[in-house]
């Protein structure tokens, strides 16, 4: 059986560790949370985020694997680790975000840093913008 290598790096895939799995371990047959054997699908579930051992992962059926990806989602552990100090892209300052996505330091809420400095800058385009297409 071929596994599945990423061309750029040559790494295993995702897919190609459960390529892997599949051949070592076989097809899942029952569930090791509900202890159902009668359930549609079975899937195995990484219990770590780490793919290489065999032993992270956990036979689960469809339904108990949303649940398990649900909750270890949601984890108010995880929350820390994506809200981690971040440099501003403008002033370069270490700032802690309030949301994930979050470039730049301050908030356009509370009216200040860098966030509220863009917020400004983008509005005031939109308004000269607005008065050349006017004019024309």
């Amino acid at each position: 059986m071929l596994i599945i290598r990423d061309m750029k790096t040559q790494k295993i895939s995702y897919w190609g560790y459960h390529q892997r799995l599949y051949r070592k371990r076989g097809k899942p047959n029952h569930c090791e949370h509900c202890k159902t054997t009668t359930a549609k699908r079975f899937e195995w579930a990484n219990t770590n985020g780490d793919y290489t051992k065999l032993e992270n992962f956990i036979r689960l059926c469809s339904r108990c694997h949303f649940q398990f990806d649900i909750k270890r989602k949601f984890d108010m552990r995880n929350i820390p680790k994506m809200l981690k100090r971040k440099l501003c892209l403008l002033c370069e300052k270490r700032y802690k975000p309030k949301m994930v996505r979050q470039k730049y330091c301050g908030s356009t809420a509370e009216k200040i840093g860098c966030s509220y400095q863009k917020h400004l800058e983008h509005k005031r385009l939109q308004y000269h913008r607005l008065k050349l297409k006017n004019n024309v």
